[in-house]
């Protein structure tokens, strides 16, 4: 098993890196993005998971939808709340990638594999 401390260094290590990418990125919102966001907007509004014209949508699975859609309802429709989630779970992605190397090789072969996804 890896050491809390050594979790604890990969889950920040991988938050910093992913928010460092995010305050660096162009602002620029487009595609997949303006899809996802328009979405999230009316689920959380209760008009359901609809395309653009109003018939019911099955382009993309919804799991990222409603877990924006839940955030939006919650704190209000914003960008930045896809922006932070995608660092908070791709951060918590580097440490359970970690923990299953650890457990299925050595807390070593975890230890470096965080390091590397975490980068």
């Amino acid at each position: 098993m890896i050491a809390a401390r050594h979790a604890a260094a990969i889950f920040l290590l991988a938050l910093v890196v992913r928010a460092a990418f995010v305050f660096w990125a162009p602002g620029v919102v487009s595609g997949d993005d303006l899809w996802h966001n328009a979405r999230c907007e009316t689920l959380a509004n209760g008009a359901g998971y609809i395309d653009v014209d109003g018939s019911p949508s099955i382009v993309w699975m919804p799991g990222w939808s409603l877990l924006l859609a839940g955030l939006y309802a919650l704190f209000g429709a914003h960008l930045a709340l896809g922006f932070a989630a995608n660092v908070v779970l791709g951060a918590l992605t580097a440490l359970g990638v970690a923990v299953l190397v650890a457990r299925l090789l050595s807390p070593g072969a975890g230890l470096v594999t965080g390091v590397l996804y975490a980068v």
